[in-house]
């Protein structure tokens, strides 16, 4: 069983800002047509939801720049009619989702990768985006349609549905799909009961690293990962700014993803938050350690399935 591609199909509000508060301009409203499907952009099964669809990709970097491109596309469309972009867990009473669709040469368990893609990516959803707006979405969203089959050719494709929105920020973005590849590389490798819980109590933020300190240590990791302890640190010391549900798109930032400048000079969100805590930043630094990179036999690497 060999991983094939990642893609996404993340969605996103349109709307206005009123003294710092969001008003929502349903989706198809904004195009003008309902259930507008313009190849990339358009809107989701609920007609008043954008949802993004950009072409899936091996690599996690190639599907940033998908979702970037696709992304400058819709900014534009956007400015032109004086609406902005938002994405946080629930705009109103619209539900955003960052539902990740995964690919694989045969078939696998739906209950084994739910279970596998829960044990790291749950806690990150439990941690990271703003408690009461995830609570209030995932009080009817997605429910118990967690995993789906999609239809494909030769191929096993699922759409993994547990998290919210990513579409934020590029670094939010590449944390979730990033996990989730990690995820599908070790698919078959065992994974440890003996790592906390968040129900021992242990904070999900704790977790979360001390999980995916596993999998970097122990598991196949590709070259496109090494990032991760980066960006979760990131996340970790921006965390308040990052997840404010006022706060429109990171456009600026999602652009040099399209286009990256010779250095990166980008400035940062303005660090709100208190300190991370010790554990989580020892965490960081052993997490970074010791990483066995996957060959290119190894994760199917060929410019035919980029």
């Amino acid at each position: 069983m060999r991983f094939l591609k990642i893609g996404a199909d993340p969605e996103y509000a349109f709307g206005t800002l009123k003294d710092w508060i969001p008003r929502v301009v349903p989706a198809n409203t904004a195009f003008g047509v309902p259930g507008f499907a313009g190849g990339f952009i358009g809107t989701d099964g609920h007609a008043e939801t954008g949802e993004l669809r950009p072409n899936p990709a091996h690599n996690v970097y190639l599907l940033l720049h998908n979702i970037g491109e696709a992304l400058s596309v819709l900014h534009n469309f956007a400015e032109k009619k004086g609406l902005l972009l938002f994405t946080p867990p629930i705009l109103h009473n619209l539900a955003l989702g960052g539902h990740i669709h995964l690919s694989f040469d045969e078939a696998v368990s739906l209950g084994v990768l739910q279970t596998r893609l829960d044990w790291l990516l749950e806690p990150l959803e439990m941690w990271f985006p703003s408690s009461p707006l995830r609570e209030q979405r995932n009080l009817a969203y997605p429910g118990r349609d967690v995993m789906r089959q999609q239809p494909a050719n030769q191929v096993f494709h699922v759409e993994y549905r547990r998290p919210s929105t990513w579409l934020s920020h590029p670094d939010i973005a590449y944390t979730y799909l990033a996990m989730a590849k990690l995820i599908a590389l070790n698919l078959k490798r065992r994974f440890p009961t003996n790592l906390p819980s968040v129900e021992v109590p242990v904070p999900a933020e704790e977790v979360v690293w001390l999980r995916l300190q596993h999998l970097l240590e122990r598991g196949l990791v590709s070259a496109d990962l090494r990032a991760l302890p980066d960006k979760l640190r990131f996340l970790t010391e921006n965390r308040k700014e990052l997840i404010n549900p006022n706060q429109p798109i990171y456009m600026s930032e999602w652009k040099k993803v399209v286009l990256p400048t010779k250095e990166d000079t980008r400035p940062q969100p303005q660090l709100t938050d208190s300190p991370p805590r010790r554990q989580a930043t020892t965490t960081t630094e052993a997490a970074g350690a010791n990483i066995r990179y996957a060959t290119t036999e190894e994760t199917n690497y060929t410019e035919e399935n980029r």
